[in-house]
């Protein structure tokens, strides 16, 4: 029988996920200085046309299924029937089977297209028929990573995603010092093949039974994972043409300066917090998919998963917000110094967006891929679009980070409506003043922030900080014996 997480359980997650973050920007930013050293430019753009590619036909015949499906295996496990789980999982893999051929075939005839369209003529078309290959081994990593999720098992979810980025570094460091350009194909299918077999190695840890599945149920449930996967793929496509809309716009209504400003603070702000999204995504979804048919199991995931994550972002987000031009010349370049102000503001847009982050799984959870598709694809997008280029006409850079934290406060009360009325969500009383205080302290170091000198404001925002971070670290105590978790990981 399902149950809610326990605090301990949702600030176990973050941290883990966190931290296997952390070490994949590391893996990434070795690679990149791999590919730079050993590639050169013309190889390095090689490389990212490749992958694009690839990443756009993977997810388009992939058919969302990968994440899907995380939500009917998280309830097959809940069930506790081994047999259900098995067929569900069966389902799955035959679903992915047939995309991964589709895709496969589809690649291989149209190589010598996207050889053209990528790189202006055919000189790369038995390399794309080649990374045919690729193709399904990413589904069918993708489709164990799903099983992992759904089967809620932690430790393995994270270190198939460990292993599987140092795997692709190790493969990629000699084919590309020994055979430089003409390496990338095989770094690529080899670096894909590796980590699909280190998820393979973990995936098979989940005890299935031999079963058969008629076509009756691989029809019925294949084509509603693929349903509530289309919805995610259409919302994701949409959100990607919206941000090409508007960097577009900035780029010929302003200056390319504008839209490398915008990205560097959007970039840098939303990093600061990225390792929350992730866990959420690898570990809140399937818990949460896991009870959303019963309202208060339901809510109890909710309220606990957003006060854990809004105590972490909290203070890291306050941070942030206080030594901006410190953190710029660190990351950045001093010519960035410009957007300190911009990324300021960004912080209290982004606090919105955690605030919001734990109710905007509850469509997708429950399977309501209408209000979903509404809430993602239609309401975000359009905030998204019509308030970023009125901020930006109106107050240029500035604007932007004001219809950043317009539109999380129009999204949250909006969703808040839906899931109210909709699936009879209600905020817990402690989550409620959790909200209130934090983005009350946040607006009070925006202004300290915005209307005081360097000094005042560092010196101001470090005691602003340092009561921020005690209250957080105060709070997660209260849920999780901090002081005991910790010495617990550190005696292991």
């Amino acid at each position: 029988m399902a149950e809610s997480p326990s605090y301990r359980g949702i600030f176990k997650a973050t941290s883990i996920f966190g931290g296997v973050q952390v070490i994949n920007i590391v893996v990434t930013l070795l690679k990149g200085k791999v590919s730079a050293e050993f590639l050169g430019p013309d190889g390095m753009g090689v490389s990212a046309l490749f992958i694009s590619t690839l990443t756009m036909i993977t997810t388009l015949f992939g058919l969302g299924l990968n994440t899907s499906a995380v939500r009917t295996i998280s309830q097959a496990q809940a069930s506790g029937d081994r047999l259900t789980l098995s067929r569900t999982v069966k389902i799955f893999r035959l679903c992915l089977a047939f995309c991964a051929i589709a895709g496969t075939i589809f690649l291989t005839v149209a190589s010598p297209l996207l050889s053209w369209y990528a790189f202006g003529d055919y000189t790369y078309t038995v390399s794309f028929i080649l990374l045919s290959l690729m193709l399904a081994a990413l589904l069918f990593t993708q489709g164990n990573t799903s099983l992992l999720q759904g089967t809620h098992r932690l430790k393995e979810t994270a270190l198939s995603t460990l292993t599987g980025a140092i795997a692709g570094l190790v493969v990629s460091i000699p084919l590309y010092y020994f055979y430089g350009v003409e390496g990338i194909v095989p770094a690529l299918i080899i670096s894909a093949f590796a980590t699909y077999g280190m998820s393979r190695y973990y995936a098979s840890k989940v005890e299935l039974v031999l079963c058969k599945v008629t076509k009756q149920e691989l029809t019925a449930t294949g084509c509603e994972m693929a349903k509530l996967g289309i919805a995610l793929i259409a919302a994701q496509l949409l959100g990607q043409l919206v941000t090409y809309l508007v960097n577009a716009y900035i780029s010929t209504t302003g200056s390319l300066d504008d839209v490398g400003f915008f990205q560097a603070g959007m970039g840098m702000t939303y990093h600061a917090v990225a390792m929350i999204f992730v866990a959420m995504g690898a570990d809140y979804y399937p818990r949460l998919a896991a009870v959303s048919n019963d309202v208060r199991l339901m809510n109890e995931t909710v309220n606990r998963q957003g006060e854990i994550v809004l105590l972490i972002a909290f203070p890291i987000l306050l941070f942030m917000m206080v030594f901006a031009p410190l953190l710029i010349h660190i990351l950045l370049a001093s010519e960035f110094i410009a957007i300190s102000s911009f990324i300021r503001l960004l912080c209290l847009g982004m606090l919105l967006k955690t605030i919001s982050y734990a109710m905007g799984y509850i469509s997708f959870a429950k399977g309501d891929r209408k209000t979903y598709l509404w809430l993602e694809g239609g309401l975000s997008n359009f905030l998204q679009l019509s308030l970023n280029i009125l901020g930006y006409t109106l107050y240029g850079l500035k604007g932007l980070a004001l219809s950043f934290v317009s539109i999380y406060l129009i999204y949250i009360v909006i969703l808040t409506v839906v899931v109210i009325c909709r699936y009879g969500f209600s905020f817990s009383q402690a989550y409620r003043k959790m909200i209130g205080r934090t983005v009350i302290f946040s607006l009070l170091t925006l202004a300290v922030c915005t209307w005081c000198s360097v000094t005042v404001t560092y010196l101001a925002g470090s005691v602003l900080f340092v009561l921020a971070a005690g209250y957080s670290l105060y709070e997660l105590n209260r849920r999780i014996a901090l002081t005991a978790f910790l010495n617990g990981i550190r005696n292991r």
